[in-house]
C-alpha cells in the first residue's frame, strides 16, 4: 500500500489536462509510442472531436523512481462544469489530485469549484502551472499616460502585466480597436532609451505611428489578442470630472483648427482635460473646454500660448448646473446659452462643496470675515493644537473658483490654505435673500421674486414699515384705536396697489458686490 497512489487530474476545460494525463501514459511506459495519440484516454470519438472529456477514464501505470516500484491509479475527469458530477464521483476514489492552472488564462470558475470539492475530501493537493512555454502569455499592457511625436506619432507608456511586447509586435488598443504596428519600443532614462522588449511587471513606452491622438487613452489596455471574446482588458482609471468650464476661442478664426490640434495634443497628457466644439455669433467656433480647477485652467492656457502659439479669448470660467424639467428629466448645463425653454424647468440646481480651511489661530477673524462675504454654511472650527485653526464651511463652488483663493492668502498674510470636495448639488436662493436685507423697507409690504422668463424660482417678503397712528392717544375708548387702525390697513392696500419702491443706488452697489 505504501507505494500506490490514487489520484486524478482537476482543471478548468481546456487547461491542457488530458495533455498532461497523455505525457503520464508516455513517461511511464503505459502506452507503446507506435500506439501513442493525442487525448489517448478520451475513448469516444466525440472527445477527441470536440477536444474534451466527458466521461472519466481510470489508468492503472506503473513507474520506477529510486530503484522502488510505484502503483500509479490515474482517473481522468472531465473540466466542463455539466460534468462536475463525474469529478466529484473521481475525488471520492483517490487521495490526491493534480490542480492544473493554464498560465496564459490564469484561475478561472470551474478551477476553484474543483478545487473546493477537493478540499471537502481533505485530498492531498499539487498544484501544476501549465503552458509556461508558450511565446506569448496574451499581453496585457495598461497605458498610464502618453505623448505625441510629429515622427513617431502617438507615443504610449505603459505597464506590462502580462506577457511582453517589442518593435514590430502588432498590437491593439482594446477600447478604441486601434490596430498598430509597434514602431519602437524602450524604457525611460528619464529621456527615451530604446529596447528590445518590455517583459512582464517592467514599465516602458511603445511608438504607435498614430496621428490620432484619440485613437490611444490614458486607461486603455493594450493587447494582441484583437478577437478573443474571453480577454479580460484591466481596469484602467475612474476619469476625473471636471469641475470648472471656460470658452477657448481663437483671436484669428483661421486659428480653429490649430487649437483643435493642439488640444487633442494636450489631452494625450493629461486624460483630465475635456472640451467639445462650441460656436459664438460674436466670437466664431470655439471650444467648451473642463477642467479640474482653477489653476488647471491657467496651465492649460498658458501651455497652448507657449507651445503652439495660440492667442486666445478665454471667457470667465463657470460651473456645471443641474436642470430638472417638467417631464421628470435630468440635464446638465455648463452657460446661458445651453438653458432650455424656461416653461419646461421646475428646478435648477448648482454644485456645492465641502470647504475646509487651514489657517494660523491669529487669521481666524480675518478669514472668518472674508468668508462672510460670500455665499457659505458654517459648520465647524476645530484646533489643530493651540495655534492652528481648521474651518469648515459649505459652499457653492461657483463662490471660490474666481479670486476667492487669492483673497484668502491676501488675509492671512500667505499662511491660510484650503481644500474642497464634491457635496452634491443644491437650488440657489441667494440673491432674492440678499435683496430682502439690503431693500429699504417700504410704506407697503414688498414681494421679491426671482424668475427665469415666466418661471418663479424663489420669493421673499419685505414687511411694509409702521407708522404708529395710535401714539398721541392716551386712554379713551378702544373702537377708537381700532378705526385708526383699519383706516391705516385701507391706506397700505391703497398704496400698494398705485405705490412704486423706491430703491436707492446703493441697493444696485450692494447686489454687484460680493
Amino acid at each position: 500500500m505504501n507505494n500506490i497512489r490514487n489520484f486524478c487530474i482537476i482543471a478548468h476545460i481546456d487547461h491542457g489536462k488530458s495533455t498532461l494525463a497523455d505525457r503520464f501514459l508516455e513517461l511511464t511506459g503505459t502506452v507503446e509510442k507506435r500506439k501513442m495519440h493525442e487525448q489517448y484516454l478520451d475513448t469516444m470519438d466525440l472527445e477527441r472531436e470536440r477536444g474534451i472529456t466527458i466521461k472519466l477514464q481510470p489508468v492503472r501505470m506503473n513507474y520506477r523512481y529510486n530503484n522502488e516500484d510505484y502503483i500509479l491509479n490515474l482517473i481522468d475527469t472531465p473540466g466542463h462544469v455539466d460534468f462536475s458530477y463525474e469529478v466529484s464521483r473521481s475525488l471520492a476514489a483517490v487521495e490526491g489530485a493534480v490542480l492544473l492552472v493554464d498560465a496564459t488564462k490564469g484561475v478561472q470558475a470551474q478551477t476553484l469549484a474543483n478545487l473546493h470539492l477537493a478540499q471537502q475530501q481533505g485530498l492531498k493537493i499539487i498544484p501544476v502551472i501549465n503552458k509556461i512555454d508558450l511565446p506569448n502569455e496574451k499581453l496585457r499592457a495598461l497605458v498610464f499616460d502618453s505623448t505625441f511625436d510629429a515622427y513617431k506619432g502617438v507615443i504610449a507608456f505603459i505597464r506590462v502585466f502580462a506577457g511582453s511586447v517589442k518593435r514590430g509586435d502588432k498590437v491593439m488598443a482594446y477600447a478604441t480597436r486601434a490596430h498598430v504596428e509597434v514602431l519602437e519600443s524602450g524604457y525611460f532614462s528619464p529621456s527615451f532609451v530604446p529596447g528590445k522588449e518590455i517583459h512582464n511587471g517592467e514599465t516602458g513606452y511603445i511608438a504607435t505611428g498614430l496621428k490620432d491622438p484619440g485613437q490611444i487613452r490614458v486607461g486603455d489596455t493594450i493587447t494582441i489578442q484583437a478577437d478573443d471574446p474571453s480577454f479580460i482588458p484591466l481596469a484602467g482609471y475612474k476619469e476625473p470630472r471636471p469641475m470648472v468650464f471656460a470658452s477657448f476661442f481663437p483671436e484669428s478664426s483661421d486659428d480653429f483648427d490649430l487649437l483643435k490640434d493642439a488640444l487633442s495634443k494636450l489631452k494625450l497628457t493629461d486624460a483630465s482635460l475635456n472640451y467639445e466644439p462650441e460656436a459664438s455669433a460674436g466670437l466664431g467656433r470655439g471650444f467648451r473646454v473642463g477642467f479640474l480647477g482653477m489653476l488647471h485652467v491657467e496651465i492649460i492656457s498658458e501651455r497652448l500660448r507657449r507651445e503652439f502659439g495660440l492667442s486666445l479669448i478665454i471667457s470667465t470660467p463657470s460651473v456645471e448646473y443641474a436642470v430638472k424639467l417638467t417631464n421628470g428629466e435630468g440635464i446638465r448645463v455648463r452657460s446661458a446659452a445651453m438653458l432650455p425653454d424656461f416653461s419646461r424647468i421646475t428646478e435648477l440646481s448648482e454644485p456645492v462643496v465641502d470647504l475646509e480651511i487651514i489657517a494660523p489661530a491669529e487669521y481666524l477673524g480675518s478669514v472668518m470675515e472674508l468668508v462672510a462675504t460670500y455665499r457659505n454654511t458654517y459648520k465647524a472650527t476645530d484646533y489643530i493644537g493651540r495655534e492652528t485653526a481648521l474651518i469648515k464651511y459649505r459652499m457653492p463652488l461657483a463662490e471660490i473658483i474666481t479670486d476667492f483663493y487669492d483673497k484668502l492668502k491676501s488675509v492671512s498674510s500667505g499662511y491660510a490654505s484650503m481644500s474642497y470636495e464634491p457635496s452634491g448639488m443644491e437650488e440657489g436662493r441667494y440673491l432674492v435673500a440678499k435683496l430682502k436685507t439690503v431693500v429699504p423697507p417700504q410704506w407697503f409690504q414688498v414681494t421679491i421674486q426671482a424668475a427665469i422668463g415666466s418661471k418663479i424660482i424663489a420669493r421673499e417678503d419685505i414687511r411694509a414699515r409702521r407708522k404708529d397712528v395710535t401714539g398721541y392717544l392716551y386712554g379713551g375708548d378702544i373702537t377708537r384705536k381700532m378705526k385708526l387702525l383699519e383706516k391705516q390697513k385701507k391706506g397700505k392696500k391703497k398704496m400698494k396697489e398705485s405705490g412704486k419702491v423706491n430703491l436707492p443706488q446703493e441697493v444696485f452697489l450692494k447686489m454687484l458686490k460680493r
